[in-house]
């Protein structure tokens, strides 16, 4: 099993130009194909080490056909997301605002604010509404734990 992720807030460096490397990339395709606690915690010590590599251009293309990209799939395991169909998350943005929706919108946009790369494809309102859906699930997750 997983431990769950850590709560400890440090901001990751920017990536260098050698997070996108192949190098770099194969080490987080090792990880990825070993689920176990030490990997997670490897995961996460790559993230803070050298960012998540970009998209290449093979991976926007593939992504418009639903294959996953490096990235995605580094941010589900972290998030610890096994699978979640499109109408489920359709489902959990139509709720709306969520409990902490004042706490989301506050941070929003301080979160990775110097990184244009991400800025220029995640807008706050993306950011935004993908926290907001996290949240409903997480509160129907809680929620269901406590029956």
């Amino acid at each position: 099993t997983t431990s769950p992720p850590s709560t400890a807030t440090a901001t990751p460096p920017p990536p260098s130009s050698s997070s996108s490397s192949p190098r770099t990339r194969e080490k987080y395709e090792k990880l990825l194909l070993s689920p176990s606690t030490d990997s997670l915690n490897a995961l996460r010590a790559l993230v803070l080490a050298e960012g998540i590599p970009d998209e290449s251009l093979e991976e926007s293309v593939n992504l418009k056909n639903g294959i996953p990209s490096l990235r995605g799939r580094v941010w589900k395991i972290l998030l610890q997301v096994r699978k979640l169909e499109v109408s489920r998350y359709v489902e959990l943005v139509k709720k709306g605002p969520s409990s902490r929706d004042d706490i989301i919108c506050t941070d929003a946009p301080r979160t990775l604010g110097d990184q244009t790369s991400f800025r220029a494809r995640v807008t706050n309102e993306k950011l935004i509404r993908v926290l907001n859906a996290w949240q409903h699930y997480v509160d129907e997750s809680t929620s269901k734990r406590r029956r």
